[in-house]
């Protein structure tokens, strides 16, 4: 029997009802809305990361004007939506060639590691690279090389990079060649840059589904297992597709269809752009689809359940929700939130102009009315021709949507209240003792009878950690950061707030 397609949390109850979400943010750039010219070049907006002290790494691909070709560029607001002066835009090209940033994953120091591909002249190899805390090019990376380079024998692109919970780099592309199409590839570094040849072929795996696979996003989840976000084309008909594989890089069997889920949105003129997975193994994809028949693509969302199968009851009447302007609707980002609700955000085009579009959707796929306008968020943020491009759910529980304006050469970052913990009440300690509290990374729970469970949360709710010991001393050791501790007694569960300084 299928479980039903929720994201549960263990606090909800502590949690309250968010009002007034939806909403630009001031405080944040001008009226919530921060615009950055970069020089006089077309730009893209490529990806974006928050660090842990909350600020936002940005990255992206502009028009060289020396060599007409594109180069990489990367930079660093504060808070507040100001560029950080500590680190400021930086260009980065390979051999005056044309090179791209299209995929950035923060390190633990706050070093940022980048992939994406560069034109070597007769075509294009995978890059990887990482920058220090300033946006300089990092001298110790891959033992002194600096930069990262695979060539898998024809046109290959690095498409998305992430990070284990110990540091290490994965980073996921697709291979081109003539005749066959497209793979997916899978290359696995150690927190310094070095491949691990354990894993793989001396660090790399093909993986060949029997269409022409093109991954966009990658996602490693608590247990190790590694989701991606993939189109799928097979003759011209292109599927919305997830890929599962085991922690060590080969296909889940138990996923799909050897480990690919695919399906057929539409007419087949679909693209996969981003996914998310909740705890439970369920999974959630954003792209857009074209109708043959109108010419006119609608932002698109496909649930599936942890074996890779269809929520068919998502959006109730179909498997796909869909949501379109009059002249196109494009999806661009998906989260799950602690609170069981999906972020979603895309891009509309209209008689108009282009506006950006945030949603909150409840797992059902019904809209949440407490979000902006009936769960929807419709802002121009000062362009016709504005494209939205990354979602990040903040460390303080906002949403920070991202964007850009190739045409008017800008890019844009507009912030919007999304409250998911907005009160902790603390219980009585009823038998329970934390120490020290606060403290600098190990605490100590005591009770004087078994402590059946411990569950900790950060303080947007998302889950952290979890155990079942039956124990009456348990200990922790966790990072700088305010946590909320839930411990189930026999008849009872005890609240704390933790502070980890």
């Amino acid at each position: 029997m299928k479980l039903p397609f929720v994201f549960l949390l263990l606090c909800t109850p502590y949690l309250l009802s968010a009002q007034n979400d939806g909403l630009l943010l001031n405080g944040f750039g001008q009226n919530g809305i921060q615009e950055i010219l970069i020089g006089d070049e077309q730009v893209v907006l490529r990806d974006a990361k928050e660090t842990s002290d909350g600020k936002i790494i940005y990255l992206g691909s502009a028009i060289d004007p020396e060599t007409n070709f594109l180069r990489t560029f990367s930079a660093r607001i504060l808070e507040n939506g100001e560029t950080d002066t500590d680190f400021r835009l930086k260009f980065f090209k390979i051999q005056n060639q044309e090179t791209v940033g299209k995929s950035l994953a923060i390190q633990k120091d706050g070093k940022s590691v980048i992939c994406g591909w560069y034109n070597n002249g007769s075509n294009y190899d995978i890059i990887l690279y990482r920058q220090d805390m300033y946006g300089e090019l990092d001298i110790l990376f891959a033992s002194g090389s600096l930069v990262q380079i695979f060539d898998f024998g024809g046109n290959d692109f690095g498409m998305s990079v992430t990070l284990d919970k110990d540091d290490n780099i994965l980073l996921c592309g697709r291979a081109f060649r003539s005749g066959t199409g497209n793979d997916i590839v899978l290359i696995k570094f150690d927190k310094n840059g070095n491949i691990i040849p354990s894993f793989g072929n001396q660090g790399k795996i093909t993986l060949d589904f029997g269409a022409s696979e093109i991954p966009y996003d990658i996602k490693i989840d608590e247990s190790g297992a590694i989701y991606m976000a993939v189109d799928s084309d097979n003759n011209g008909v292109t599927k919305m597709a997830a890929v599962k594989c085991l922690a060590n890089g080969n296909p889940d069997p138990t996923f799909g269809n050897g480990g690919i889920s695919a399906h057929l949105v539409g007419q087949g003129l679909a693209s996969t752009i981003n996914l998310d997975v909740d705890k439970n193994g369920n999974v959630v994809l954003v792209g857009n689809e074209t109708a043959t028949n109108k010419n006119v693509s609608s932002l698109t969302v496909v649930g599936l359940f942890q074996d890779g199968s269809l929520n068919t009851a998502f959006n109730n009447i179909d498997t796909v929700f869909r949501f379109v302007f009059d002249n196109g609707t494009y999806g661009t980002g998906i989260t799950f939130t602690p609170d069981q609700n999906i972020l979603i955000l895309g891009y509309g085009l209209s008689n108009i102009g282009s506006d950006f579009a945030l949603l909150k959707m409840k797992t059902n796929g019904a809209f949440n009315p407490d979000f902006g306008l009936s769960g929807t968020a419709i802002n121009n943020l000062g362009s016709n021709s504005e494209a939205s491009a990354r979602l990040l759910l903040l460390q303080d529980g906002n949403v920070l949507a991202t964007g850009y304006s190739s045409i008017d050469k800008k890019l844009f970052f507009a912030k919007y209240s999304n409250t998911i913990l907005s009160s902790v009440t603390n219980t009585l300690d009823q038998g329970l003792t934390v120490y020290p509290n606060p403290s600098s990374g190990k605490v100590q729970i005591v009770a004087n009878e078994k402590i059946k469970q411990v569950t900790v949360f950060d303080k947007i709710g998302k889950l952290i950690h979890t155990q079942s010991n039956a124990l009456e001393e348990i200990s922790l050791d966790l990072p700088k950061g305010q946590y909320i501790l839930l411990c189930t007694l026999n008849d009872h569960v005890v609240q704390k707030l933790l502070f980890i300084e």
